[in-house]
């Protein structure tokens, strides 16, 4: 598979574990007159700290966050679990 949804690390960690069943987006990228589509039936995660703010995202979300950041891998290394 060759197609990932790359979303907040803490989203994917929660994702992964069934605490979390969906994702809403408000947009901020152009998405014309079509709005957003999704293109693929199946899809990877991928877990991204790229503009992720722990400030806005829950306590419990900041308590997780706190507990998987140390093992989250270095920024050249990519791992895909779910």
């Amino acid at each position: 598979m060759r197609t990932a949804f790359k979303e907040w690390a803490i989203v994917v960690d929660a994702l992964g574990r069934g605490e979390q069943v969906i994702i809403l987006r408000n947009g901020g990228i152009s998405e014309g007159r079509d709005r957003f589509q999704v293109d693929r039936p199946r899809f990877l995660l991928f877990p991204t700290l790229h503009h992720q703010q722990r400030e806005q995202v829950t306590a419990d979300a900041q308590a997780r966050f706190d507990e998987i950041a140390p093992g989250l891998p270095s920024p050249d290394v990519v791992r895909i679990q779910y």
